[in-house]
């Protein structure tokens, strides 16, 4: 079953979200997967009008959307500043004209950027720390760039992060690894002996068998592959790991984690591709650990759920899927897939949205005998990172017809995709419209 087979089906519903008889006037923009500039299908934005909107009672409180900081070389204008536990996740600001050089190489206006809002990110010398692994230009002449960020020449695991450049916004999305504490770079364990801790480990968890000539030349496989990395353990301090892709049989491929220094496994996951309904376990925005259901397709896992029941296969109806507002209001929703390289979820906002979403489907149909919320097996469809109009974090949630929309809370709420029971209650309006 094809990914892009799926997703079209949703992608198509999206516009008769509008709900009938609004006025507001409906903007249409064409989305790409990463890495590719002809994208397979279009996304369509979905532009709401508050009065649709049902959720929580309560007070608004709105974060102005322009703040002023003071910066190297004089003050510069920040449009927006997002942040995850107090550290930034997201930076925009408009592109100075006055400042840009027309012959200017993406990759400098990205080293100019980051020294320029250093200030916000706490980073110390970005141009020595971010290097750019790929660029690629989209059909509306938007540029992205991806970066990963580094100690001391050496790569810090999971510090993918994009930088999008256009004539008029230039935008930073992904989280600043700033290591307080010293790392010695040179491993205290070698290589060699990291390899026979995880084979010793491998036996322990599936077949181990030795692969001969024919099978290594199939899978362009020779031996174990290493490198060193800096990894960050959640609620720990970074460290010196190895980095390990073995195939301990001619069908699997397993990825470890080492400690350099002691030897011990940080981290073991199965990596291999098999596209198709996969599980993961994640912490949500309770860190409680949640058994959620992705889907494979092409090495690329997604928040998408065809595992239950009321999917039918010939008309690729009945699926769970949670989309990413990217910080965006719906009346200029521009929304991207949650996804991941390894089926390893840090987005806790969405693992609790796919899960308790999940659970709600579950409870309707285990309670009430409903086929989904319409009884007629539909998709079910949660966007989060949803903000109010002028940019502010939006202390609401609401259903408009066809998904749920979370906010991310504020003074008086957390991310509401947190609680099931607000969850339920949103889906609750699908059932009884």
């Amino acid at each position: 079953m094809i990914m892009k087979k799926l997703l079209v089906p949703v992608l198509l519903l999206i516009p008769a979200m509008i709900a009938t008889g609004q006025n507001t006037n409906i903007k249409s923009r064409t989305k790409y997967p990463s890495g590719t500039l002809k994208p397979g299908f279009e996304f369509v934005t979905v532009n709401q009008n508050s009065n649709s909107k049902s959720g929580i009672s309560g007070k608004y409180s709105t974060v102005p959307s322009l703040e002023r900081f003071f910066l190297k070389g004089g003050p510069q204008l920040v449009d927006k500043v997002i942040r995850k536990d107090g550290k930034p996740v997201y930076i925009e600001r408009k592109a100075d004209q006055a400042k840009s050089d027309p012959d200017s190489s993406p990759g400098e206006k990205l080293s100019r950027f980051l020294e320029e809002t250093r200030i916000i990110s706490g980073t110390i010398n970005p141009k020595e720390q971010f290097a750019v692994t790929q660029i690629s230009e989209d059909r509306n002449g938007i540029t992205h760039l991806k970066t990963i960020q580094r100690y001391r020449g050496i790569d810090i695991y999971g510090s993918e992060a994009t930088f999008h450049l256009s004539a008029q916004k230039e935008r930073f999305v992904g989280l600043f690894h700033n290591i307080e504490n010293e790392i010695n770079t040179i491993p205290v364990i070698s290589s060699v002996s990291a390899i026979a801790t995880v084979k010793s480990d491998l036996r322990l968890k599936t077949v181990v068998k030795e692969l001969n000539t024919n099978e290594k030349k199939l899978l362009k496989y020779q031996s174990p592959e290493t490198r060193l990395v800096i990894y960050n353990t959640e609620g720990k301090s970074y460290s010196l790991a190895w980095e390990i892709t073995v195939r301990p049989n001619v069908v699997e491929v397993w990825r470890y984690f080492i400690d350099a220094e002691t030897g011990s496994i940080i981290h073991s996951f199965n990596a291999t591709c098999s596209d198709g309904p996969e599980t993961a376990t994640a912490l949500d925005l309770n860190n409680i650990s949640r058994t959620i259901n992705t889907y494979l397709e092409n090495g690329t896992y997604y928040l998408l759920n065809i595992a239950e029941p009321m999917f039918n296969p010939s008309t690729e109806e009945g699926m769970i899927i949670t989309l990413d507002a990217n910080n965006t209001s719906t009346t200029e929703l521009d929304y991207r897939y949650v996804t991941s390289a390894n089926n390893t979820w840090n987005n806790k906002s969405a693992v609790s949205a796919h899960y308790n979403a999940t659970k709600a489907y579950d409870y309707f149909l285990q309670t009430h005998g409903l086929n989904s919320i319409n009884g007629n097996g539909g998709n079910i469809i949660s966007f989060i990172n949803v903000v109010e109009d002028d940019g502010g974090s939006m202390e609401n949630a609401f259903w408009n017809g066809q998904a749920v929309f979370y906010g991310n809370g504020g003074e008086y709420f957390k991310p509401l995709a947190g609680a099931l029971d607000v969850t339920a209650h949103e889906l609750g309006h699908g059932v009884v419209s």
